[in-house]
């Protein structure tokens, strides 16, 4: 459980990630940077018990489940993200060279190890990859509502994503 949360000045735009509203914010007592997402629509949203299995998974190129819990607003997920942006942030600041090869490689072994565990992530996308400057991380596991997303889309959008950041 995390204390009080204050919400940060920048709002992510629901169409970023289709169906979610999110928002960055900072953990008031331990000052870890968080995001935050709840369903646009709740009759779309993932079951509260696959959001909540979402926390149990661990890799270290997916954000930290925190939290997946139901309360007076609907479902709501926590991701830890550190002082990571999103990448379609202009504040995000991206590693070079053969460190992004290697961290988009990671991202790659994170996506099949949701895939191992019956998971696909349904988003990968400029807007649910996080960098802090050298490191990569996915956020987004747990928001997929059940059987939308296959493993093989997971990968289409990874290569593609991947592709246009080697190329910059």
């Amino acid at each position: 459980m995390i204390g009080a949360i204050s919400l940060d000045d920048k709002l992510i735009s629901v169409e970023a990630v289709a169906g979610w509203r999110r928002w960055l914010a900072q953990d008031a007592q331990g000052g870890r940077g968080l995001l935050i997402s709840r369903p646009a629509d709740a009759a779309a949203s993932p079951l509260p018990s696959d959001a909540a299995y979402a926390a149990l998974l661990r890799h270290p190129g997916l954000a930290r489940v925190v939290e997946a819990r139901v309360d007076s607003s609907g479902l709501r997920i926590i991701e830890e993200i550190g002082p990571a942006r999103a990448l379609n942030d202009g504040r995000c600041r991206l590693p070079r060279g053969d460190a992004l090869a290697m961290q988009l490689l990671r991202l790659l072994e994170a996506l099949a190890y949701l895939h191992r565990e019956g998971q696909s992530h349904g988003a990968v996308s400029r807007a649910t990859m996080f960098c802090d400057g050298k490191r990569l991380i996915l956020t987004g596991t747990g928001l997929r509502a059940g059987g939308r997303a296959m493993p093989s889309a997971d990968v289409r959008d990874w290569s593609t994503l991947t592709a246009e950041l080697l190329r910059r």
